[in-house]
């Protein structure tokens, strides 16, 4: 993609941000109240977010979580941070130990989160939880042993 962009501020009655961008030929405009809100709708416009359906990126976190011995320890503690994150840490450089769809799909589920303000429970049952919860335990206590 080419093309170029400007962010301005609004001096004039309430503080504002003017972005313009020109993508490929286009040019858009649009108006926010941070300049960070205004560059992260001007990256978009360069690198749009991967088009991942949030809920198949969850699906898939569980099931690696559950199932898939490769990256599920990972994927196990992503899942039960965003469930109960007072009591399961994770340490975010954890998530570049995994493929680059899985730490996609990671980014993908967080956002939409973000974005809907809803938690993980809104999508999972806490019976799936438990699931993901005593695989984790097991993964962690075989760790242990060794």
């Amino acid at each position: 993609m080419q093309g170029s962009f400007i962010i301005e501020k609004n001096e004039n009655g309430p503080v504002s941000y003017l972005a313009t961008a020109t993508v490929n030929g286009k040019t858009n405009r649009r108006q926010a109240t941070t300049e960070l809100a205004a560059y992260q709708w001007v990256m978009e416009l360069f690198e749009p977010m991967d088009p991942t359906d949030p809920l198949e990126a969850i699906a898939r976190l569980y099931t690696h979580a559950t199932r898939e011995p490769s990256g599920s320890y990972v994927c196990a503690n992503y899942l039960l941070s965003l469930w109960k994150g007072n009591i399961y840490k994770m340490d975010l450089q954890n998530m570049m130990m995994v493929d680059r769809e899985t730490f996609i799909d990671m980014v993908v589920v967080l956002r939409y989160l973000f974005n809907h303000g809803q938690s993980i429970t809104s999508i999972l049952s806490e019976d799936e939880m438990a699931v993901v919860q005593e695989q984790w335990a097991s993964m962690t206590a075989m760790a242990s042993e060794k």
